[in-house]
């Protein structure tokens, strides 16, 4: 703006000016002209002081303005500073918690992997008591029919030839699992069989009462033939009417030998028997017994 008034008061200088040096001598003119240009220049310089003097009041008041806001932008910015660093604090905490966060997920998962180990072990643990009690339910079921089934077997043995120990099941019913054993003079015989019905057997081989019965044999018939012997010497000799060899005691003595062979072949021997067997519904069953042979199997 002092540009454009300079400006201005040059071009009025240079018309009165112009001006003078048409009307008055040069002297005169140049000594007007100095008057006038320095009451002009004064009157602007004034003017310019005027404004100068404003434009630093301003400038003063834009200064202290300027201050204030320097420290109000200093308050600021320690403010925000310190909230920074607060959030920085908040940050580093945020930090901390979202670690311990992601730890207690780590064991969160893992306890929940335990325990849905230990919720299928649970279920596995109930799903086997419930078979147990169902077996358990079942295996009541099955001892009331053990306890209330009718079963009748029974055992009966015998030599059915020499050295073949019989035994039979007379009963009615059906034994089942059969494990018998029989035992003769020291000597043992077993037998199995998965199941023996009514008037069927199990035959079980003895080679000691095979043996025993062929002794005794050969001994009956030892006495027989000298028995035969003495019959054929007296009937050669032509004895009296009415008297035989029967009637001597040498051959009642050989009578004597054989029936007590046969006896003792009856009676002296003793047979054990054991039988282990099921019913139908299960149930164990035993049958023990001790007795004389009665025969070995075959005449003597």
């Amino acid at each position: 703006m002092g540009a454009d008034v300079l400006a201005g008061l040059g071009s009025v200088a240079v018309t009165v000016w112009e001006w003078l040096a048409a009307t008055f001598a040069w002297s005169d003119a140049l000594v007007l002209v100095v008057g006038v240009a320095s009451v002009v220049v004064g009157s602007i310089a004034i003017c310019q002081s005027r404004k100068s003097r404003s434009v630093a009041r301003g400038a003063n008041t834009l200064s202290g303005k300027s201050n204030e806001i320097a420290e109000s932008a200093k308050s600021t910015a320690e403010r925000a500073n310190e909230i920074a660093q607060g959030a920085n604090r908040l940050s580093e905490n945020a930090n901390e918690i979202a670690e311990a966060a992601n730890t207690l997920a780590e064991r969160a998962i893992t306890m929940g992997e335990g325990a849905n180990e230990i919720a299928e072990e649970a279920n596995r643990i109930a799903r086997r008591a419930n078979d147990l009690a169902r077996e358990a339910n079942d295996l009541s079921k099955q001892r009331d029919k053990r306890e209330t089934e009718r079963h009748d077997v029974r055992w009966e043995g015998e030599f059915v030839e020499p050295g073949v120990y019989r035994l039979t099941n007379k009963g009615e019913h059906t034994a089942y699992k059969v494990a018998a054993t029989v035992e003769f003079e020291g000597e043992e015989a077993r037998g199995r069989s998965d199941r023996v019905g009514h008037g069927e057997f199990l035959d079980l081989e003895l080679s000691s009462a095979s043996a025993i019965y062929e002794q005794a044999r050969q001994q009956i018939r030892q006495l027989e033939a000298q028995r035969k012997e003495m019959e054929e010497r007296f009937e050669h000799r032509g004895g009296p009417t009415g008297v035989g060899p029967a009637t001597s005691d040498k051959y009642r003595s050989f009578q004597r030998q054989i029936e007590q062979i046969r006896l003792s072949a009856a009676a002296t021997y003793v047979v054990d028997q054991y039988v282990h067997w099921e019913t139908e519904q299960g149930s164990p069953r035993t049958h023990r017994d001790s007795g004389d042979v009665g025969s070995l199997g075959a005449e003597l």
